[in-house]
């Protein structure tokens, strides 16, 4: 998939709150154009078959693994991304624990973290500058998840692959830095593979933003 920067400057929001700041972009739905067409061929050719089984993810794993250049038992495909933050977070906190995150913020990430009814730490940040050192000030002996959302929802601000490297490697063991990739597809750098050489780090992607496949609930976890 390549986005165009054509629709992307199209769908730059130009009445923001201050006009201190940048045009933000609307990241809060589908922002790629229809599904391609090599998507649906699969449901034509086969039909409601196709539709009425339980799937086995193993080939799918397969594909995205070599669609970003790894492994494929580095790859969980999961419910869509909700489905993959949830099962890290379940995973990685217990009651009492914490959550630190940049807000605002991706209004499930939150969500999740009552249910395991752990401690959301918020870190306060103004758009475009991601609070490194600040995440790094609020951790503390219960901390066991950091996330950054990049590119940002609902800010559309990205952070670089270099920023992400630090904040992963400067948390102490047991934390766990989950970097939500939704919106990769349409950030200027993919530091998807420098972040997999990092092995604290759990990146989250979906096909529900730039394939436009959200009815399909197709994401996957990467590790």
């Amino acid at each position: 998939f390549t986005a165009s920067p054509d629709r992307v400057m199209t769908e730059t929001n130009s009445s923001t709150p201050d006009e201190a700041f940048p045009a933000v972009l609307d990241l809060s739905r589908n922002e790629g154009e229809l599904p391609p067409d090599e998507c649906l061929e699969g449901v034509l050719a086969n039909g409601p078959a196709l539709l009425r089984d339980y799937v086995e993810a193993g080939e799918l794993e397969v594909a995205l693994a070599e669609y970003i250049g790894t492994r494929p038992e580095q790859v969980l495909a999961t419910t869509g991304g909700d489905d993959a933050i949830d099962r890290i977070l379940r995973y990685h906190l217990a009651p009492g624990d914490e959550l630190i995150v940049p807000v605002p913020t991706f209004e499930m990430i939150p969500a999740f973290t009552r249910m395991v009814d752990a401690q959301l730490i918020p870190v306060e940040y103004e758009w475009g500058a991601f609070p490194l050192s600040e995440i790094l000030d609020r951790v503390t002996a219960r901390t066991r998840v950091v996330v950054a959302v990049s590119p940002d929802n609902p800010t559309g601000a990205a952070a670089s692959g270099q920023t992400l490297i630090d904040l992963a490697t400067a948390l102490p063991e047991p934390v766990v830095l989950l970097v939500d990739q939704a919106y990769i597809e349409f950030a200027d750098e993919d530091p998807t593979a420098a972040l997999l050489s990092v092995p604290n780090v759990l990146l989250v992607r979906t096909l529900s933003k730039a394939w436009s496949l959200a009815g399909l609930r197709v994401g996957y976890l990467v590790g």
